[in-house]
């Protein structure tokens, strides 16, 4: 015998039907998933902010790639540090334009004056022609103006104690004429202006006599 208390339900039974969890209308993320890159993937993709949370690994990336391309030798040489400029390299076509481009932004900066004045400053004063007949009068009348009359009386000083008179020129003990030439750029460093320092060797020829040999002053 069937209990009836166990028997099987109707076809039509008047029980309600099962409860249904619903998830939460607000849970965005839930219905719309955003897609989730495979470079950007983190652990926690159901983070409450994904889209900020993508935006500050772009950011990071960015950075990070940025450092790498300022490290590159490519970048180095666009910021400024060109390998142009380095001796033995032949590159002239890249550094022609970079040292235009370098001229005029020294020229309009309140430093580009100093450097100009540098540059006129090395320009040597070429060696006339016939320097080798002037004497003392001429070459005092020559550079009297831009060297001073004292820079002639410290050579003869000079002259006098460390130089023979009786020998020429190119008869001077050679260690004894480079110590007096660098004595007198030491405390005149404008002689250094002139091509080959003309007015103190041609002053020292000058003063110094010639070999009794007869051989004249050069």
């Amino acid at each position: 015998m069937s209990n009836p208390a166990i028997s099987p339900r109707a076809p039509h039974s008047t029980l309600p039907p099962p409860q249904v969890l619903y998830l939460n209308e607000t849970d965005f993320r839930r219905w719309n998933p955003p897609p989730v890159d495979p470079v950007l993937a983190v652990e926690d993709v159901h983070s409450i902010f994904p889209i900020r949370r993508q935006s500050a690994i772009h950011q990071q990336r960015y950075r990070q790639v940025s450092a790498l391309e300022l490290d590159s030798p490519i970048s180095r040489h666009s910021v400024g540090s060109s390998p142009s400029v380095l001796p033995g390299n032949s590159n002239s076509t890249s550094s022609s334009s970079e040292d235009g481009e370098k001229a005029g932004s020294q020229a309009s900066s309140p430093h580009g004056s100093s450097v100009a004045t540098r540059r006129v400053l090395t320009v040597k004063h070429k060696k006339p022609r016939g320097v080798s007949a002037l004497g003392r009068f001429q070459i005092v009348n020559a550079t009297g103006k831009v060297l001073g009359e004292e820079f002639f009386d410290f050579v003869v000083q000079l002259i006098d104690k460390h130089l023979d008179r009786t020998k020429s020129f190119t008869q001077q003990d050679a260690p004894t004429l480079a110590a007096v030439e660098r004595e007198v750029l030491h405390k005149y460093p404008d002689i250094d202006t002139y091509e080959d320092r003309w007015p103190l060797h041609q002053f020292i020829r000058s003063e110094c006599h010639s070999h009794a040999s007869g051989s004249a002053t050069k």
